[in-house]
């Protein structure tokens, strides 16, 4: 399983890879960003734990703009987890610098999880996608039903 998942993903050249590079490090750098806005001018999405599920919307996205950056990385599930984990701690880290704003492990964990699903959907699609591969590149045997054999 380990090594179908860590091989390399191929991105064709018509998704714009430079653009979602570039799409990638500006949005990394707006959730940084994010981190110093005080807190009393964050909107409130405490209600039904609606700022967990944000936390984890917008890393999922970061997420997904990662895999399509670091795809051709032998490891891309491994980096692609651990950037999302390091930008999260980050952001966590720089909301104990700014007014209004405190530092929270279940936030840090609501980041891991959206980044999760994400790697998560990412490795059942190429699991499913490599066994599509594998079937139509390997000779099939064609077993043809023998015809009864009567006895005289």
């Amino acid at each position: 399983m380990g090594n179908r998942l860590c091989r390399t993903v191929p991105i064709g050249e018509d998704l714009g890879r430079t653009r979602v590079f570039w799409l990638w490090v500006v949005y990394s750098v707006a959730l940084l960003a994010a981190s110093f806005i005080p807190g009393n001018s964050v909107p409130s999405l405490a209600l039904l734990g609606w700022d967990k599920l944000a936390h984890a919307v917008a890393f999922a996205l970061l997420a997904a703009l990662s895999l399509g950056v670091l795809a051709r990385s032998r490891r891309w599930l491994w980096w692609t987890f651990g950037y999302g984990a390091v930008i999260g701690a980050l952001t966590e880290w720089f909301q104990s610098f700014t007014p209004g704003r405190t530092m929270s492990l279940y936030d840090w964990i609501a980041d891991a999880v959206g980044t999760l699903v994400v790697m998560a959907a990412a490795a059942v699609w190429l699991r499913g996608r490599t066994r599509r591969e594998e079937e139509e590149r390997s000779p099939r045997l064609k077993v043809e039903a023998a015809a009864p054999i009567r006895e005289a």
